[in-house]
């Protein structure tokens, strides 16, 4: 349970909820501030490049389709749908 008094931006711009409450879906929405924060946020930019680190240090990767391969089932825990749009 969060305790705060004010709450966490993100949580904020990626309409979560106060956490005085629990759905079983949230709803779904798009705005450009979500964007900027993806693109910007410090947290973010840390996330990718450590990800991104980890990945080129593993050795049993060699080319850099098995690398994106490996990044892609890390982040999104699924393979990535080749050939499809």
């Amino acid at each position: 349970m969060i305790k705060r008094t004010a709450p966490f931006a993100m949580i904020t711009t990626f309409d979560g909820l106060s956490g005085e409450q629990c759905v079983a879906q949230r709803s779904r929405s798009n705005t450009p501030l979500q964007a900027l924060t993806l693109l910007n946020d410090v947290m973010f930019i840390e996330m990718a490049h450590a990800a991104g680190k980890h990945t080129l240090d593993r050795t049993d990767l060699t080319t850099d389709d098995e690398r994106i391969f490996h990044l892609f089932r890390q982040l999104l825990t699924r393979p990535p749908c080749i050939g499809s749009v």
